[in-house]
């Protein structure tokens, strides 16, 4: 068992903070072998780290992506079936959306919501904005040759 480490702003115990329910879960949106896009909730793979100033904690491993841009839809805004254009994660910051995947299953995701688009095949997903603001979210767009897989 890991000994707790100090940084300045706190004491804890990684393992306490391994082993909690609260590990971070992102909602990944992939193609199935029937054609349909699917949901899930996956758990990030952590691991402890320390970096140089002394921030320290569970850490996702390093991805490798292409850039970043913010992006604001508003309210009511709703995008038809498509499939993801590229493996990107779509951070929500503001306000909310309901994605509905070929299968018929929803999710509303909502601030703080991570997804993983990779379903580049079938039917694909709808999106829309739901509920009277904007919504205002952060896409990343993944290298393609990452071997990151979940």
């Amino acid at each position: 068992m890991e000994t707790s480490k100090e940084s300045s702003n706190s004491t804890y115990n990684i393992d306490e903070l391994r082993n909690q329910d609260e590990v971070p879960k992102i909602i990944r949106i992939y193609s199935g072998d029937d054609g349909q896009s699917h949901l899930e909730r996956v758990p990030l793979k952590m691991s402890p780290f320390v970096d140089k100033e002394g921030a320290n904690g569970l850490t996702s491993p390093l991805e490798k992506c292409r850039g970043v841009s913010f992006r604001v839809s508003p309210p009511g805004y709703k995008l038809s079936w498509h499939c993801a254009p590229r493996r990107q994660y779509v951070i929500q910051m503001e306000g909310y959306i309901e994605i509905e995947c070929g299968d018929g299953n929803k999710i509303v995701a909502g601030p703080g919501d991570v997804l993983l688009a990779e379903d580049f095949t079938g039917q694909g997903h709808t999106t829309k904005v739901v509920g009277n603001q904007n919504r205002v979210y952060v896409v990343v767009r993944l290298e393609e040759d990452d071997d990151m897989k979940w």
